[in-house]
This record gives C-alpha cells, sequence and structure tokens, in this order.
C-alpha cells in the first residue's frame, strides 16, 4: 500500500512512496539530494547516502519503504 505524496502530511508514523527521480545533486562523496515527483504532481526533496544507494539515476522510478517526514528542516524551493 503506498501513500500520495499530496497526502503524506496527513500521514502519522512511517509510510511507502512511489515515484520518479527528477533531480539528483551530489551534495559531496557521502550524500546527495534527490528531488521525487510522483503521480499527484507533488515534488518532496530527500537526503541520501550516496555509498548506500549508488545506482539511483535521474529518470528512474523508485519504490521507497518506511518514510518518515523531517518536521525538523526547513527548505526554501
Amino acid at each position: 500500500m503506498y501513500t500520495p505524496l499530496s497526502e503524506a502530511a496527513e500521514e502519522e508514523g512511517d509510510f511507502n512512496v512511489v515515484a520518479k527521480v527528477t533531480q539528483i545533486v551530489n551534495r559531496d562523496y557521502y550524500t546527495a539530494d534527490i528531488r521525487l515527483k510522483d503521480i499527484s504532481k507533488t515534488t518532496w526533496f530527500l537526503t541520501v547516502s550516496r555509498r548506500k544507494f549508488p545506482r539511483i539515476q535521474e529518470g528512474s522510478i523508485v519504490k521507497i519503504r518506511s518514510v518518515n517526514i523531517d518536521t525538523e528542516t526547513e527548505r526554501e524551493r
């Protein structure tokens, strides 16, 4: 069962997401910022470990299990 990103803010606890990677920005040797967009046309940003996920490419469809929302970090768009 998957949650659309447009409804994710109302979720309590963790949830699953299926989305398309639209942009990858490598911050340093260990981390990358990834922009995702799903079928609801909502865009979200992730920070992931490049060492743990070295094969992520722009344009690919990814399934992410057990997502939690970071409410402490605010990001300008």
